[in-house]
């Protein structure tokens, strides 16, 4: 009789000391967590520039398309006014603007603003009355040798492949031809930048072969 309860107090001592142990087994010491910790911030550092750079990615294909559609409005404008290209004039009364002669052929402001720059440079025209300008928030700048020097007929454009209409710049206009500019070329696509073409191409550029690009499409 006693050796059975001695056997029974021992068989309840045993479970209780594997429950114990069981229960320790389960939870983590800090060197553990400190070694998760440590895994979960390395993977974090890896993948989360990889995440931006894809969502960049994003960003810069949407950017092409919203310059994609702006040459496709430039190229009915040419059409409707018997390829005449439209003319930015910043004059003392009137204010010839681009974007509005664009405009009824868009239909969206948002085209005009870069996904990589929602904030924009600035409104257009800036530092003038409005008169005929609407004061758009924009994101891209104009090729000034084809749009800033007056009226310029189609045929002015030898190379349509080559001469740029809209790109990603910091400023209204671009002109390669003065140095001084390149400080409006932005890295602001994966170090480069977008470029829509006379012939309605679409084209990213790293930022130093851009000022070089864009350059040949000031003198087509």
């Amino acid at each position: 009789m006693q050796q059975a309860k001695r056997e029974e107090r021992n068989s309840l001592k045993g479970g209780y000391e594997m429950k114990v142990r069981k229960q320790k087994e389960v939870g983590f010491t800090l060197i553990e967590l400190l070694v998760v910790i440590a895994i979960i911030a390395i993977l974090a550092a890896i993948l989360f520039p990889v995440f931006a750079r894809a969502r960049e990615k994003a960003r810069t294909g949407s950017c092409q398309s919203n310059l994609k559609q702006i040459a496709l409005g430039l190229a009915m404008y040419v059409n409707d006014y018997d390829q005449v290209l439209p003319y930015r004039n910043w004059g003392a009364t009137v204010n010839y603007c681009i974007v509005d002669q664009l405009f009824p052929y868009v239909k969206n402001e948002q085209l005009f603003v870069c996904p990589s720059l929602p904030t924009g440079h600035g409104s257009y025209p800036p530092n003038h009355p409005r008169s005929s300008c609407v004061a758009y928030n924009l994101s891209y700048g104009c090729n000034e040798h084809l749009f800033g020097d007056g009226v310029r007929h189609e045929t002015y454009i030898t190379y349509p492949g080559r001469a740029y209409t809209f790109a990603d710049i910091n400023h209204y206009f671009f002109r390669a031809e003065d140095a001084g500019q390149i400080g409006r070329l932005p890295n602001r696509h994966l170090d480069g930048l977008n470029a829509a073409f006379y012939d309605g191409h679409v084209k990213w550029f790293k930022r130093e072969a851009a000022f070089y690009e864009l350059r040949r499409g000031l003198t087509p």
